[in-house]
């Protein structure tokens, strides 16, 4: 699966040919965004509080993943659909080979997403792998979509703190 930009701030992801869905962001440094799947079901991702530590990814006005960013730099997702209660951890993993990792709580490797800067366009392209059994999983398209928000804000994290150097 591959991300492209198809504009500032408006990310399509897709499988081969065909588009699984997109995430749209409410502004160009916001951390709001939507996420739309390719049936069109409509998915906020609302940050919680002032600091930006917690967010949430509400459908219809119900919470159905909590995100709360560590002082380690790790963040734990926790899904409240149901009777499913599934903790993933996402980290930055590698120095000279960049990835974004979702783990499982066994450490297994869910979603791993690279960034490719494309001098022509100057824009990013992602790469992303995904275990198997997380493709078996029920709107595995959110879980996907999720880590790519993650990836993007520690991303642009680490830029800032680049430039403060």
């Amino acid at each position: 699966m591959i991300v492209t930009s198809e504009k500032s701030g408006v990310f399509n992801f897709f499988d081969g040919n065909q588009i699984k869905g997109r995430v749209v962001y409410s502004g160009k440094f916001s951390s709001k965004a939507q996420i739309i799947d390719n049936e069109g079901r409509v998915y906020r991702i609302v940050p919680l509080n002032i600091w930006k530590t917690s967010f949430e990814l509400q459908a219809e006005g119900k919470a159905l993943i909590t995100l709360k960013k560590k002082w380690n730099g790790t963040r734990l997702s926790k899904s409240l659909s149901g009777t499913e209660n599934v903790e993933y951890f996402f980290k930055h993993a590698g120095l000279f080979n960049s990835r974004y990792v979702l783990q499982d709580k066994d450490a297994r490797e869910m979603v791993v997403i690279k960034g490719r800067f494309k001098w022509k366009g100057l824009k990013y392209h992602y790469e992303i792998n995904l275990h198997d059994s997380l493709k078996r999983r029920e709107q595995y398209f959110l879980w996907i979509a999720l880590t790519f928000y993650l990836t993007r804000d520690m991303m642009r994290q680490h830029a800032a703190g680049a430039a403060t150097i």
